[in-house]
């Protein structure tokens, strides 16, 4: 269904007949650059794919990460951990890493997202004096060094009503998550279960 209505987004945004949806994708991966439309009625589709990796290796997915913004499309695949995109996709996991326009990262549990996260985050120069004694002489120094701007520990240990995001172009923010059933903004506008 998810691989059919991306064909048929393509298609809907080409113009071009249903009886070429067997290969729009594929073509649209092809000549992306060259007749890029924008969504009719500058409208979008928002795919919200929430527990992604429970719908297996979609080749249209992954070919559609790359080119479907161009379409209107945008497509926020919700997964627990790295593992999960990695087991499916294998090294085109990296393709859903660099062309998300957003990472929205909380409650991560494992050492091997956290440390790709704070990777990702970066580094940032610190600088140290130091003062050594010797011969009745204090000589100081300075020095630079890179340090993590935060360490994959600190990532696993944010409380869970924070998060951090990852913007492309942008600084990494650590925000509020805001809670929809605390917030009197949201009351009255979904059923508690």
């Amino acid at each position: 269904m998810i691989s059919q209505s991306l064909t048929e987004m393509v298609i809907a945004r080409r113009g071009t007949s249903p009886s070429e949806s067997v290969t729009a994708l594929d073509e649209a991966a092809t000549t992306f650059g060259k007749q890029k439309k924008e969504a009719p009625g500058n409208r979008s589709v928002l795919f919200l794919l929430d527990e992604f990796a429970s719908l297996g290796c979609l080749q249209a997915v992954e070919r559609a990460m790359g080119l479907m913004a161009g379409y209107g499309v945008q497509l926020w695949p919700l997964l627990q951990d790295i593992h999960q995109l990695r087991a499916l996709y294998g090294k085109g996991a990296s393709t859903f890493l660099a062309n998300a326009g957003v990472l929205q990262v909380f409650g991560v549990n494992d050492i091997e997202t956290a440390e790709l996260v704070a990777r990702l985050i970066g580094k940032r120069d610190a600088h140290y004096k130091t003062a050594s004694y010797g011969e009745g002489k204090q000589t100081n120094s300075q020095h630079i060094a890179a340090r993590n701007l935060i360490n994959a520990d600190e990532i696993m240990r944010l409380p869970d009503d924070r998060m951090i995001l990852l913007r492309q172009g942008r600084y990494p923010a650590k925000l509020n998550k805001i809670r929809y059933y605390e917030n009197k903004e949201f009351k009255g506008l979904f059923e508690r279960i």
